[in-house]
């Protein structure tokens, strides 16, 4: 980084990321995810572009809608817990 003659390079304060796919695609990650907490209360697993098209306003939200979706009602609260799947997509990072 040229910063200009004489002056020293100085480091970042602050690096952030917004991962909603435009750094990283995590849709088929949060959708092994959704479709590993339907599947531990017996509900049929989602297509990946069902998913995608929930996503968006938190973890909550993805809940709520794709228990909607299976007509099942799923306390958000309850299935907040990491499962395999969000710790291993998590885990790269």
């Amino acid at each position: 980084m040229n910063v200009g003659a004489g002056r020293p390079l100085r480091s970042p304060k602050a690096i952030l990321f917004d991962l909603d796919g435009t750094l990283v695609d995590s849709a088929p990650d949060i959708a092994a995810a959704v479709n590993e907490l339907l599947a531990s209360r017996g509900l049929p697993p989602l297509r990946l572009d069902q998913v995608t098209a929930m996503i968006g306003g938190g973890v909550r939200k993805l809940i709520e809608r794709a228990s909607r979706r299976r007509e099942r009602h799923c306390s958000a609260t309850l299935s907040m817990r990491p499962t395999a799947s969000w710790r291993l997509s998590t885990a790269g990072i």
